[in-house]
């Protein structure tokens, strides 16, 4: 199977926004989300593509409320999503082409829209690294990992 059959479905959506969700609570708790660089909301794309991926895409009505819903993803953004969608059974089909169509038809491809998450978006969290002296010849290594052929000094 090809890398995106295993990860643009649904069970993936629910994995993303799960882990997100753990993202955006460890923010808030570290009280990084300050008015100047509102983190939070830079995942607003990640957030929507989640929920993308777990919202009915089968008829035009369908194709309304993803588009309504995911207003922060471009439309380049949704086009390859619902393409790449992949079933999770065999009950599911794939993104039939009148709701990509419909998508294109209500909000048309902007000129200069990039696929890829814009890079001024991007935050960095600084940790403080805190070094502490490991005596590595008093660790034992569980025997289950078969490890026999290794000496200690």
């Amino acid at each position: 199977k090809q890398w995106y059959q295993r990860r643009v479905r649904g069970s993936k959506g629910i994995q993303i926004r799960y882990n997100l969700s753990q993202v955006e609570q460890w923010v808030r708790e570290q009280n990084l989300d300050l008015e100047d660089t509102d983190v939070l909301s830079s995942l607003n794309e990640i957030r929507q593509a989640s929920q993308l991926l777990q919202m009915n895409k089968n008829t035009v009505e369908h194709a309304s409320a993803i588009a309504e819903t995911c207003f922060s993803l471009n439309t380049l953004q949704l086009q390859k999503l619902l393409v790449l969608y992949s079933p999770s059974s065999e009950f599911e089909e794939r993104v039939p082409q009148s709701v990509i169509k419909y998508i294109l038809n209500y909000r048309p491809i902007a000129s200069g829209a990039k696929l890829m998450l814009d890079p001024n978006k991007i935050h960095t969290v600084n940790f403080a690294y805190q070094p502490f002296e490991v005596d590595f010849t008093l660790i034992t290594p569980p025997s289950g990992l078969r490890l026999n052929f290794l000496e200690k000094f």
